[in-house]
């Protein structure tokens, strides 16, 4: 426990020198601050019952049942921001009651765009997914923005990742009954400690009957997350997989149906933080959301078992493309290599081939 504390302190500073990513960097007074706030708060007991008053949410852990049979609130935590063709600029939806003509899109795909540790879902990251959607689907894009828990010291953060999750469980369940919405029609997007929670999402609404169509994760990470929260392919239908910052800060391992590792997965083209590597994982998919050959290169990646085959060129099992236009049969590790700038996808440079000397899977 020492060790992994240790690490997050480590973490800690590099979030605070890295200022190539682009994230925001708080300074050291805030990070501690809402560390010793949020540390005092157990993940239970941001639920809070209605008929409660303000004096019983403060008592402590052990008054507090495990799993609250009523409707669990943790408001002001956490916000779902709708953005639809109907209201492209955004709208904060606190219950899915007030989902209605007005500002949802009957029988269109659903995605829920969920961040990482100490980011926001009003950052670029989310911000550059829910464009694209914008622009090339007809979508409800909704971004989980926790912003107020993943500022908190990183360990407390991962310990309450399960506690988020039941509270998007209990918000998407209500949807997709209310609305009568065909679960394969949902897609998760999670960014790290995002990635995390979009997983367990998918277990917790699978535990419900619902299963739901897609996951995928943008560089999970991987400083203590514990196998049963861990991303998992059993957690949806189809689960994809970017790696960019994979044994630092991103999870390595092949967690889902389909595992992309542009540049090897470990260092991307244009970084020197490790920081900025991880962050890569939401440029590259946010750049995938433009239909491929309207507008855009696709990001074709070559199937190979490892890197070095893969720079070796002597991998001949097949061909897919990265990003939201994946497809859902795609099965195995890939591999490309991507620009160090934007556009980054290289097309067919990227994997050094020939479209016509292997198998190709864009259904």
């Amino acid at each position: 426990m020492r060790k992994r504390l240790n690490f997050s302190l480590i973490l800690c500073f590099i979030v605070l020198i890295d200022i190539s990513s682009g994230f925001r960097v708080k300074k050291t007074t805030e990070i501690l601050t809402d560390a010793i706030r949020i540390q005092k708060i157990s993940p239970r007991s941001w639920y809070t019952k209605s008929s409660e008053s303000s004096e019983s949410s403060e008592s402590s852990e052990s008054s507090v049942p495990d799993h609250p049979p009523e409707i669990r609130t943790l408001k002001p935590e956490i916000e779902f921001i709708l953005y639809s063709a109907l209201v492209p600029n955004g709208t904060v939806i606190e219950t899915p009651e007030q989902l209605n003509a007005y500002n949802f899109l009957e029988d269109s795909p659903i995605k829920f765009v969920i961040h990482g540790w100490l980011s926001s879902g009003y950052q670029e990251g989310c911000s550059s997914v829910k464009d694209g959607y914008l622009r090339h689907t007809n979508s409800n894009i909704f971004i989980v923005n926790w912003e107020k828990i993943a500022s908190g010291w990183y360990t407390t953060t991962v310990h309450n990742l399960e506690s988020v999750a039941d509270y998007c469980v209990d918000f998407l369940s209500k949807i997709i009954q209310m609305k009568g919405i065909n679960a394969k029609l949902v897609h998760l997007i999670g960014h790290s400690l995002g990635a995390h929670i979009s997983g367990i999402v998918g277990k917790k609404l699978a535990a419900e009957s619902i299963t739901i169509g897609r996951i995928t994760g943008l560089d999970p990470a991987k400083i203590c997350i514990k196998p049963d929260v861990r991303l998992s392919k059993s957690n949806a239908d189809f689960v994809d997989v970017i790696h960019t910052s994979g044994g630092f800060l991103g999870d390595y391992n092949s967690l889902g149906h389909a595992d992309f590792y542009p540049n090897g997965g470990t260092s991307m083209p244009g970084c020197i933080a490790i920081w900025c590597s991880h962050s890569k994982s939401w440029a590259y998919f946010a750049e995938s959301i433009t239909p491929p050959f309207h507008g855009s290169i696709p990001f074709f990646a070559k199937k190979c078992e490892s890197f070095e085959s893969f720079e070796k060129n002597t991998c001949k099992d097949g061909l897919t493309i990265m990003g939201e236009h994946t497809s859902l049969k795609a099965r195995g590790k890939f591999y490309l290599n991507t620009n160090k700038e934007f556009p980054f996808s290289m097309g067919l440079k990227g994997i050094n081939s020939k479209i016509s000397s292997l198998k190709f899977d864009l259904e």
